[in-house]
């Protein structure tokens, strides 16, 4: 499957409303490759670890919005050349 994501800005955390923020979209995409559910999800915060994000479920991208941007523009470029659950995740 192909998606069609973008890279996501420091802004992108702050929007409220208009178009779907890239993050969002990055986060659904990992959510789809793990399986969907529970095990989506899941795979998503194995994801989001890998590539750097080492901050608690209840800690907002917001709040480290910089490190966020990175973390989230490292897993869409990797998105972009696989979109293997393994392969995806051991690409960090």
């Amino acid at each position: 499957m192909s998606y069609q994501l973008t890279d996501v800005s420091v802004e992108d955390f702050s929007k409220i409303g208009g178009e779907k923020a890239s993050y969002l979209k990055i986060e659904d995409a990992l959510i789809a490759i793990g399986g969907t559910g529970v095990p989506g999800v899941n795979y998503k915060k194995e994801v989001l670890k890998a590539a750097g994000w080492h901050h608690g479920a209840l800690t907002s991208y917001l709040k480290h919005a910089e490190q966020a941007t990175e973390v989230f523009n490292k897993i869409k470029q990797a998105i972009d050349k696989t979109t293997d659950k393994d392969a995806l995740l051991s690409s960090f």
